[in-house]
């Protein structure tokens, strides 16, 4: 289940890239980021050029352990603080609405090329500056000492480095249970 906590930033680069550890995800967890218009959280989109249709794949519904095949997404919309799309599955006319977590988690690169197609992935309407992590995935420390994160947001196709003292006041059980797998504690 989703955590709701706000995550304020001021707007920067990335921090220079460092070798990082993969890990397993930690949790959907919400969080808010100062972001102008769609887009990557910490950037400005980028119009859409030559999109493609989504390529099919493999979706595992919910906790259903049957897997399906979609054809394609056909739409999306709000519910709350969450994305819902419209997808045809292969093989049928019917259509049905899943959570985007779940097609990120299942067919993200099909999700990533929907969303291009759309111009960007939309903001929240209740709220601009939210966002969901996907996964905590690697750590590092800047020449300073100062700690970050790197997130995994559902919906994007690349995560950011975030700095942890954001994500503790974020999503402190999140950040806490991946600090503890990862040794670095």
């Amino acid at each position: 289940m989703p955590v709701r906590k706000s995550l304020r930033t001021k707007q920067r680069k990335e921090p220079a890239a460092a070798a990082s550890t993969n890990s397993s995800s930690a949790g959907v967890t919400k969080t808010r980021k100062n972001t102008p218009g769609r887009g990557r959280p910490g950037r400005k989109p980028n119009a859409a050029k030559n999109a493609t249709k989504p390529a099919t794949g493999p979706v595992s519904i919910g906790k259903s352990l049957k897997k399906w095949l979609f054809e394609d997404i056909v739409n999306h919309k709000w519910e709350d603080d969450k994305i819902l799309l419209e997808v045809r599955w292969q093989g049928t006319d019917e259509t049905s609405w899943e959570p985007e977590v779940n097609i990120h988690r299942d067919a993200k690169r099909a999700l990533v090329q929907y969303w291009k197609a759309q111009g960007g992935r939309p903001v929240n309407p209740q709220d601009e500056g939210l966002f969901t992590i996907y996964a905590l995935k690697g750590v590092k420390t800047d020449p300073k000492g100062e700690r970050f994160i790197q997130v995994e947001w559902v919906g994007f196709s690349r995560p950011t480095w975030e700095p942890e003292s954001a994500i503790k006041a974020a999503a402190p059980d999140a950040l806490e249970a991946f600090l503890e797998k990862k040794g670095e504690k």
